[in-house]
């Protein structure tokens, strides 16, 4: 059952908002002493922001539209280059295996643990993510 209040009830304004109840995450929702406060809500006017951002221009909630996905964006090319960053020496394993006085087939043996570990790893550690954050 959704513990939910009529904003009417505490600041005159239309909406729905969540009181104590937890949310995905493991956060509360607002509870009766931030309601009755200053709650910030989004551009509609209508919804309440779940967690409430700070007044510190620092707090990622209040990033700029672009400043957020410029960030996400570089993030997102490291995520993308992590597979690629461990089979980035393959191409070398000739030149090293005489570097090294070793077969390639020796030098393979390297990045064969990290390779098969690429698909169990991320079938472990998403759900990780997912219930316990990054």
């Amino acid at each position: 059952m959704s513990a939910t209040h009529d904003k009417n009830e505490l600041n005159g304004q239309t909406g729905t908002y969540v009181v104590n109840q937890e949310l995905p995450g493991g956060e509360k929702g607002l509870n009766s002493e931030t309601a009755s406060g200053d709650v910030k809500y989004a551009r509609d006017g209508v919804t309440v922001l779940i967690p409430q951002p700070s007044d510190d221009p620092d707090d990622p909630l209040n990033w700029s539209w672009a400043k957020k996905h410029g960030i996400m964006l570089a993030l997102g090319f490291g995520c993308l280059l992590s597979d690629w960053g461990l089979t980035y020496g393959t191409t070398l394993f000739q030149v090293q295996a005489k570097e090294w006085r070793m077969t390639p087939p020796a030098v393979a043996q390297s990045i064969s643990g990290g390779i098969f570990m690429q698909a169990p790893g991320g079938l472990l550690a998403v759900p990780l993510c997912q219930r316990y954050g990054r």
